[in-house]
């Protein structure tokens, strides 16, 4: 009796032992293919002068779940060194396991908080996660600008004068326009046709002048 009893409580002793260690082993398994699976997705910021560049790396490239899409969103906090910040944000759509972004920001040395998140709904396999990256920046010196040039001076108004000696006589047309500056030589003498004086100046001076036509001039423009 005393052989017969101790046969079954060994044969199942050796059975036991081996359903424990089978599922031992499947219990570890799944907890690693379910960490795995949860620290697959990641992402990372890099900044540079006047630019934050965003980096999504090991998302899921298939699954159905979102229209087949990974959005996260990211955000953008530029504090200017001495300034007020600077806050720009968005979301980016990409349906394989990476992408890149670069958002531009201000010039100018300072502070960056680069910050992504997604939920579990804006995934293609229900992942959710997030990151902030602190980031600075001291290599992009804001440049002022100088003073604009000065405007460009105003051309000298034209002088135009008779060089007739005493006695010789100028006959024709006389137009002075807006600008001009007609001046009669001394002791000369004009017979002109008309005479036109639009916003120029018309200096007679120590001369004779006989019109024989129309004077068509503005007031105060005879000297």
């Amino acid at each position: 009796m005393i052989t017969q009893s101790s046969t079954p409580v060994a044969t199942r002793g050796a059975v036991t032992v081996p359903r424990v260690r089978t599922i031992v082993v499947l219990a570890v398994l799944s907890f690693a293919i379910f960490t795995a699976s949860a620290q697959a997705h990641t992402g990372t910021a890099t900044a540079a002068c006047k630019s934050v560049t965003f980096h999504w790396t090991k998302f899921a490239a298939s699954g159905s779940a979102n229209n087949g899409l990974n959005t996260p969103t990211w955000t953008v906090v530029f504090t200017p060194t001495g300034g007020a910040a600077v806050t720009s944000g968005g979301q980016v759509s990409f349906a394989g396991s990476s992408f890149s972004l670069t958002v531009t920001i201000p010039g100018g040395n300072g502070s960056v908080i680069a910050s992504s998140a997604w939920t579990s709904s804006q995934t293609r396999d229900h992942d959710a996660n997030s990151f902030t990256k602190h980031l600075t920046i001291s290599d992009c010196p804001v440049i002022v600008p100088g003073p604009p040039p000065p405007p460009p001076a105003p051309p000298a108004s034209p002088a135009i004068s008779t060089t007739a000696s005493a006695g010789v006589t100028l006959g024709g047309d006389l137009e002075v326009t807006t600008g001009g500056n007609w001046t009669n030589g001394a002791a000369s003498t004009l017979a002109p046709t008309n005479i036109v004086v639009t916003g120029g100046t018309f200096n007679c001076g120590s001369s004779t002048m006989n019109v024989a036509g129309n004077d068509l001039s503005d007031d105060h423009s005879f000297g």
